[in-house]
């Protein structure tokens, strides 16, 4: 397909969830994956989908998104902690997600475009919170789930020396 600039919105979930505790340090961009390692069939086909990309595209941007926040989010875990009366996530109390703001997304893809940025771009806060944490910002007491998610420790420093709200 012609293009001037590909922008894909990839996921953090392309990180192997099993291997970050016994890894030192957070995943950064230049951290080679192996597909083999990738816990579910969406980070799998997130990653063959960037696969694809590099190898089709001139300077694409790759933008490995946290869980996204704002007007547009699905109904997901967060959203019910937030508005439902009794919520009831499917995470247990110890999950750990890691949040960002459409509008920060936002502002990162049109600095990216006008300055004709390139490569993998993790989209993700400094920091994790879990849901317990969050069910407890909103004074909520939830009838947690079975579903253990954990986000993993994403390196965002490339992405804030260019947005620097994301640090």
């Amino acid at each position: 397909i012609p293009h001037k600039k590909f922008i894909f919105m990839s996921s953090v979930d392309v990180y192997t969830k099993d291997v970050y505790p016994k890894k030192n340090g957070a995943h950064s961009e230049s951290e080679e994956i192996r597909i083999e390692d990738v816990d579910d069939i969406y980070g799998v086909t997130k990653l063959m989908s960037e696969a694809t990309i590099r190898e089709n595209s001139l300077e694409p941007l790759i933008v490995r998104c946290s869980g996204l926040l704002g007007p547009y989010m699905k109904n997901n875990n967060i959203l019910r902690l937030m508005g439902e009366d009794h919520p009831k996530p499917t995470l247990t109390k110890d999950s750990e997600v890691n949040c960002i703001l459409y509008e920060d997304l936002l502002s990162f893809i049109k600095l990216a475009i006008t300055n004709n940025l390139s490569g993998i771009y993790n989209a993700s806060s400094s920091s994790n919170i879990s849901i317990s944490e969050i069910s407890e910002m909103f004074l909520k007491k939830p009838t947690f789930g079975e579903y253990h998610y954990m986000v993993g420790r994403i390196d965002n420093r490339k992405i804030s020396e260019v947005v620097p709200s994301f640090a």
